[in-house]
C-alpha cells in the first residue's frame, strides 16, 4: 500500500448526470494513479471530508487533492472556504 493518496476534487451536483460525467472524464486518471478517488465538495458523495477521514483509517501519511476547472456554469463560494488557511 502507498503512503500517498490522490484526490480528485469536483463540485459535485444534485444532478447524477453530471456526477458520471466527471467520473468518466476522471477515469483514465483513477486507472494510471495508485491510490487515487474522487471526492466531491457537495451535493454528491463522497465528500471531501469522508475521503480523507477514510485516508487517515488506512494509514496514508500524505493526501494531494487535485481540483478539477469548472465544466458547467458557475462557480462555487465554497472552495475558498475549504483550503483557508491563516
Amino acid at each position: 500500500m502507498s503512503s500517498h493518496r490522490v484526490l480528485l476534487l469536483a463540485h459535485g451536483s444534485s444532478d447524477p448526470k453530471w456526477c458520471e460525467t466527471f467520473e468518466a472524464l476522471a477515469r483514465p486518471s483513477l486507472d494510471a494513479i495508485p491510490e487515487a478517488a474522487i471526492a466531491y465538495m457537495e451535493l454528491s458523495e463522497p465528500s471531501l471530508a469522508s475521503e480523507i477521514a477514510r485516508a487517515s483509517r488506512d494509514g496514508i501519511e500524505k493526501v494531494t487533492v487535485l481540483w478539477q476547472a469548472n465544466i458547467t456554469k458557475g462557480q462555487s463560494r465554497k472552495l475558498g472556504t475549504l483550503f483557508k488557511t491563516g
